[in-house]
């Protein structure tokens, strides 16, 4: 009989939730209240990839009107 497949279900640690994004976005916010962080800035303190990065600088941007 085989394994099923693996898969991560929502919410277990080592996955992204909604809650969990939802945290970072608020502490982000909090933290860089008077501008908005650099890609670099979000690598140094949550680990994220470059890319990752570089989409929250961006949706930052976008909900301060920057963009």
């Amino acid at each position: 009989m085989r394994a099923p497949a693996y898969t991560m279900a929502p919410g277990v640690p080592g996955h992204e939730s909604s809650s969990t994004r939802i945290f970072v976005a608020v502490k982000v916010a909090d933290r860089f209240k008077d501008r908005t962080p650099t890609a670099r800035e979000l690598i140094d303190l949550w680990g994220m990839s470059r890319a990752t990065a570089y989409r929250w600088v961006a949706a930052f941007k976008a909900a301060r009107g920057e963009a």
